[in-house]
């Protein structure tokens, strides 16, 4: 019975591994797989009902939400294209190379001093050039106003079907469990 419980399984291999380590410290990299301890934490989502749930929910909203968010990816670095083509010339580091322009669009979704930093180097003599200003509005209305709002609406939606879900399993368990009792009870 002991080997047919994979907790029990993974203690050993834990265990094991901790041994090996500290017998054969001159093996390089086996010390950090004593960090695998750390994986034992997972042990208690299984025992509490309430933790389960959410984690389960969450596991299973998280497909529809990397799909946005590679979506959402693929439109920063099409603005990051973009920067690079169209501020290059400018000579600002911000946009020098496609990953110094992928890090801006990042900063300037986050709201970290992007106008100060990022957009005031860009402007002429502190005049508001037309293409500079159209380019980051539409960045931030696109990006930050619509699509990391889509996102977190379709974790929220996703995270409560999950959760709906999970509770009716939990239910119909304690449904059949009940009923499996009382037919015991009732036969004769």
């Amino acid at each position: 019975p002991f080997f047919r419980d994979a907790w029990n399984v993974f203690d050993l291999v834990v265990v094991v591994l901790n041994v090996l380590s500290l017998s054969l410290s001159a093996l390089p990299g086996l010390g950090a797989l004593r960090l695998i301890r750390v994986f034992r934490v997972l042990r208690l989502f299984g025992r509490l009902k309430a933790m389960r749930r959410t984690v389960t929910a969450l596991s299973c909203s998280l497909w529809p939400v990397m799909n946005a968010l590679v979506v959402l990816l693929v439109v920063m670095c099409v603005y990051a294209i973009l920067g690079v083509k169209l501020f290059e010339s400018k000579g600002s580091w911000s946009f020098q190379n496609f990953m110094n322009s992928f890090f801006t669009m990042f900063q300037v979704i986050t709201y970290d001093n992007w106008a100060s930093e990022v957009v005031m180097p860009l402007l002429d003599n502190q005049e508001l050039d037309f293409g500079t200003v159209f380019f980051f509005m539409s960045f931030i209305v696109v990006v930050a106003w619509c699509m990391l709002p889509a996102v977190l609406a379709l974790l929220v939606e996703n995270f409560i079907e999950a959760s709906a879900r999970e509770e009716e399993r939990a239910v119909q368990l304690i449904y059949n469990t009940h009923s499996h009792q009382l037919s015991r009870v009732l036969d004769p």
